[in-house]
């Protein structure tokens, strides 16, 4: 499955090195427009992702996602929130997996966030 933007991921974080849930902001196939190029260099081939994480509100650059549906179980399972994250991260974290579960369910980062106007018809009187 290819991921665009919208779709809710689990993306790594480097300051603190795990992966969070957060959702593809934007989507590059190109580090010409990325403004730190030469942390990229590496990763010419591979389309580099602009995350939005949960909770946090936190953005960033990345080529390191995970499908959400797909590690959800591993990600949120009770040995990792005990043993793998920070105390003091845990109840951010599950609240970012609580409002992933809830995107997803209610889709309402996985589509466009633009909404049309329908034009409005009145009955027009007969005169």
């Amino acid at each position: 499955m290819e991921l665009n933007v919208g779709h809710i991921v689990w993306a790594r974080q480097n300051k603190d090195n795990i992966y969070w849930p957060g959702k593809i902001a934007m989507k590059s196939n190109s580090t010409n427009d990325l403004w730190s190029t030469e942390l990229f260099d590496n990763f010419q081939q591979q389309s580099t992702y602009l995350i939005e994480l949960f909770i946090t509100n936190q953005s960033f650059w990345t080529t390191d996602i995970l499908q959400y549906s797909q590690y959800r179980e591993s990600m949120a399972n009770h040995s990792f929130i005990n043993y793998g994250i920070h105390p003091a991260m845990k109840q951010d974290f599950l609240n970012a997996v609580y409002q992933a579960d809830y995107a997803i369910s209610n889709e309402i980062y996985t589509h466009n966030n633009y909404t049309t106007a329908r034009p409005t018809t009145t009955p027009q009187q007969s005169q």
